[in-house]
């Protein structure tokens, strides 16, 4: 096979140079409509070919109160998880230094820290970079409305979510994952990650107006951001995200043109090496996280497919910014888009429509079947898989969004032929299925079994479902929280004594917990909500009335003589013990960096 650089004349050869004027007429008739069409306030796009810039202009308002336009070379923006391909390429610098090695275990790079060790593989920087840790994602207070006065590495000390899973066995979004990787660039280099980046990245680059701090110039040059609320849209507060390497790069569509364009280039901006040819050969060229059929995350970028085209690829959320960037690699190609609200995510079909128009049409893989293209034992895939990286979280929530999260449902059509929520996909190979969309890529299905053949878990694009155990099935579990919190309320209103205080503390402390949750997150955008900040103190405090109930209950059942007066009793504490017992089993270890 020839190497990724050969390509680069016959791409150019297969894809002549786009016409700047036609792109941007076209431009700006689409992104019009398309802010019309979606009350989007403002965005910006940028757009290279080669080592060319051939557009960054922006549309609409970065300031609607002021009637301050965009402006694609002076506007700053968010774009969050883009953030975490710019921590990756900064590894992959100092890998070119033969500073570090991607997989090795992380911890030979965290002098005075380490990973907790809960299983026998350690984690590596690739894993971390592909989100195949196994480390869960943490949300509770990753945000805050203040600059944070604690330090990066303390942060993550205290709340590095645990890995519930070896390395390698699914695909687990994390944003502290990746952060962990910008604090190996701290310990390696000795100095902050910001400043690292700054200095290693966006300075070769002159990426002039871009930071991974905030910045007087770059607050100064900020868009205003706004969310939905009553059918209008209200500007939206500046909120700092402590997993700084993973979320927190603010830039411009004129710098993120120079960032895609080294990318690109072999590594190179206006001449200069910024990565060097094997570091470039070593993101372009994927490895697989966990099957070469499936799509993968390799050095933070997304290796799938963009409207047919093979691309690398991330998309951004943050109050309230949305963005996207893909690199047509194939093409040298390179597309930047960012809106400056939250609702309508109005950048996939920007990037669709410069693709439709100015790319040539790609080439769709064919899907050809194995055998007859039925599984060999549907039986043994048939079942409900849970999305883990909806539902994996160290918040006392995790029970109930586990409840709550509607699972995969694989089972066989009446053709006998697979199928993932309703739609048919054709075996290609052992455990391997896809599924033909009109005018797109197929989509793969791949399924890992133990050692009985059962499956055990579902991949599908670049999220991981794990099989659903019988017990954690909305139809067991319901009626019994249902029956155990009945009982605890008759016994609160209808009982007296030890038994009535025990049953209402244990009722405060399962229904006020969620109840809070539930009031302070309605109408609220996800990263308004109350746990983003943290977790308020009262609130452990009432949801250690469970326990205190449910000893209650024990004390006052034993202490009741008579068959028939101990009754209620029991009832309460075989209830209360219940909900203490449901939220162990879906606990996950305490978060924390180990300190060595």
């Amino acid at each position: 096979m020839l190497p990724w650089t050969a390509w680069l004349p016959i791409s150019l050869l297969a894809m002549p140079p786009v016409d700047t004027a036609q792109l941007e007429a076209h431009l700006d008739e689409h992104v019009a409509q398309q802010m019309q069409q979606s009350g989007v306030p403002g965005v910006v796009v940028s757009v290279v070919q080669g080592d060319r810039v051939l557009l960054a202009k922006g549309w609409g308002h970065a300031d609607r109160e002021n009637d301050i336009p965009m402006d694609g070379q002076r506007t700053v923006v968010r774009v969050a998880s883009i953030s975490k391909t710019f921590t990756a390429s900064v590894v992959a610098q100092l890998e070119d230094d033969r500073r570090l090695d991607v997989d090795a275990p992380v911890d030979d790079y965290l002098p005075g820290y380490g990973l907790p060790p809960r299983f026998d593989s350690p984690a590596t920087l690739r894993h971390l970079l592909s989100h195949s840790s196994g480390i869960i994602n943490n949300n509770v207070g990753r945000v805050s409305r203040d600059a944070p006065a604690q330090s990066f590495a303390d942060f993550l000390a205290e709340t590095m979510p645990p890995a519930l899973r070896p390395p390698g066995v699914a695909i687990v979004y994390s944003n502290h994952g990746n952060a962990l990787a910008g604090l190996v660039v701290e310990q390696v280099t000795g100095v902050p990650f910001a400043d690292h980046a700054d200095r290693a990245l966006l300075t070769p680059l002159r990426m002039d107006s871009s930071s991974f701090v905030l910045t007087p110039e770059i607050e100064s040059a900020l868009a205003v951001s706004y969310v939905p609320e009553g059918g209008e849209l209200r500007p939206q507060e500046y909120l700092h995200f402590k997993t700084v390497p993973a979320s927190a790069l603010h830039t411009t569509a004129a710098d993120m043109a120079h960032y895609m364009i080294m990318h690109l280039s072999e590594g190179r901006f206006e001449g200069q090496p910024v990565l060097g040819p094997e570091a470039m050969r070593r993101m372009t060229e994927p490895v697989a996280a966990l099957d070469p059929a499936l799509p993968t995350y390799h050095y933070a970028f997304a290796h799938a497919r963009t409207e047919g085209h093979p691309t690398r690829s991330h998309g951004g959320s943050v109050p309230a910014f949305l963005s996207r960037l893909v690199l047509f690699d194939e093409h040298d190609f390179g597309v930047f888009v960012c809106q400056n609200s939250l609702g309508t995510s109005i950048g996939p079909a920007i990037v669709e429509s410069i693709a439709e128009h100015f790319l040539p049409p790609p080439s769709i893989p064919e899907v050809v079947p194995d055998g007859d293209g039925r599984p060999e034992d549907p039986g043994a895939l048939a079942g409900h898989y849970r999305k883990v990286s909806k539902t994996d979280t160290p918040a006392f929530t995790r029970g109930l969004a586990l409840l709550l999260e509607k699972a995969s449902h694989v089972s066989t059509d009446a053709e006998g032929f697979l199928t993932v929520d309703g739609e048919r996909f054709v075996r290609t190979g052992p455990h391997v299925f896809m599924r033909e969309r009109e005018g797109k890529a197929p989509e793969a299905v791949v399924f890992v079994t133990d050692e009985s053949g059962q499956g055990q878990w579902l991949h599908r694009g670049l999220s991981s479902s794990e099989r659903r155990p019988w017990y954690a099935a909305p139809f067991v579990q319901l009626p019994a929280l249902a029956l155990a919190w009945l009982l605890l309320l008759v016994a609160a209103v209808r009982r007296r004594g030890l038994v009535r205080a025990a049953a209402g503390l244990a009722l405060v402390g399962v229904t006020v917990p969620y109840l809070y949750v539930a009031w302070v997150d309605a109408g609220q955008v996800a990263y308004l909500r109350p746990l983003r900040f943290g977790m308020p103190p009262w609130l452990e405090v009432v949801r250690a009335l469970l326990p205190v109930g449910a000893i209650l209950a024990w004390i006052g059942a034993g202490k009741r003589s008579g068959n028939a007066s101990r009754v209620p009793g029991i009832a309460v504490a075989v209830a209360s013990t219940g909900l203490i017992l449901w939220l162990w089993l879906w606990s996950v270890p305490a978060p924390g960096l180990l300190l060595q």
